[in-house]
């Protein structure tokens, strides 16, 4: 899957879903093989993210990874770049 969104945001890669229409079961696998973003774009995107202050400072982000559980509770895996750098902390 492709998408393109406004200000240069992109997104590749496939997903798949299980027991979606079940509440808290519903599960998802997410295969990122690019995004491109912005923090900003990210702000107009995801309902009431309030990142801390400093993250203004990451204008552009590049990830490639992937997220796999449950909405509220998932292991995220991949490699982040930003306008400053790549992070030095992993999360698993």
């Amino acid at each position: 899957m492709q998408i393109k969104l406004a200000r240069g945001a992109y997104f590749e890669g496939d997903f798949s879903t299980r027991n979606l229409a079940v509440k808290e079961e519903e599960f998802i696998n997410l295969r990122v093989n690019k995004l491109q973003t912005t923090m900003r774009t990210m702000e107009e995107l995801i309902p009431k993210f309030n990142p801390p202050t400093n993250f203004r400072k990451l204008t552009n982000l590049n990830f490639k990874g992937s997220f796999d559980g449950f909405f509220n509770d998932f292991v995220a895996y991949g490699d982040l770049r930003t306008n400053l750098g790549r992070p030095s902390w992993t999360c698993a």
